[in-house]
């Protein structure tokens, strides 16, 4: 992934713990509310003492050239305004100024080419969609040992495949349905969180999308960490399409072709989710 390195991405020295924060705190699916907000930065200016929490929140843009050329759809950002909305109630309840943006990978991954990392480096990161519509997806598996390390993690090129913590390869041919959700330290600031939410294809980026509302909100604590290894705090779901009496346009009909649903109950999560790992 030669491609990624010439765009800001410094690789960690040696087998380093992707999911150890750099204050010594381990990350954790349950405690992901606490987590972040704890690190809130102290530096505010004009307000002593006051905290602030930085939220980057990045879509897809297939533009990149180790994309796929296809923008990521418009289902891959359900949910997310849910949880930016949750992040700021969070926020209030704390007295911490809350600071939730959105862009494009490509605007990150520009930022960094040009030696501008204040965006990134200063925000906690939430990348929506795999490696297939966002460079930043696998820009952040990259660094970690090609997502080998992460497990479960993507593995190259990023889309069409998610390793599981057991070896275990959920495929698109097998589970098309699939997603991930993955929790790792930021490559750009040693205590700040990089999120990954993402699916083979768009339902599992849906998914992933509930499932992280799910644990912010504390409704996740069923769920815990990885089902293999319960220091590994991602998780491998497959997904349930929702089914519309609607007359929808056969998929084959639409230009590029795709798939654009919801789950089968958004509301239930439990409906809509199975855990695999």
């Amino acid at each position: 992934m030669a491609g990624f390195r010439a765009i800001g991405i410094e690789r960690g020295k040696g087998r380093d713990n992707p999911y150890l924060l750099g204050n010594g705190r381990h990350l954790q699916l349950v405690q992901l509310l606490d987590i972040l907000m704890e690190d809130a930065s102290t530096e505010i200016a004009g307000k002593p003492g006051g905290k602030a929490f930085n939220f980057t929140i990045v879509a897809g843009s297939g533009r990149h050239t180790q994309c796929s050329r296809q923008i990521g759809l418009v289902s891959d950002m359900l949910g997310i305004p849910e949880t930016a909305a949750l992040l700021g109630r969070e926020c209030h309840k704390r007295n911490i100024d809350c600071n939730i943006t959105s862009c494009l990978d490509i605007d990150v991954l520009d930022d960094l080419e040009r030696g501008r990392s204040e965006r990134i480096a200063k925000s906690n990161i939430l990348a929506v969609g795999s490696g297939y519509v966002n460079a930043l997806t696998a820009s952040i598996v990259s660094h970690y040992q090609k997502g080998e390390e992460l497990r479960p993690g993507f593995v190259v090129p990023y889309s069409s495949e998610i390793l599981g913590y057991s070896n275990v390869r959920y495929a698109f041919v097998t589970h098309p349905n699939s997603g991930t959700l993955i929790l790792c330290r930021s490559p750009w600031h040693a205590t700040r969180v990089a999120i990954v939410s993402a699916g083979i294809c768009a339902i599992g980026t849906l998914g992933a999308n509930a499932l992280l509302h799910c644990y912010l909100q504390g409704s996740g604590t069923r769920y815990g960490n990885n089902k293999n290894n319960d220091s590994v705090p991602s998780k491998i779901i497959d997904v349930r399409f929702k089914s519309y009496k609607l007359e929808l346009t056969p998929t084959e009909m639409l230009y590029p072709i795709h798939d654009v649903r919801n789950l089968k109950d958004s509301q239930y999560l439990l409906d809509s989710i199975t855990v695999l790992e």
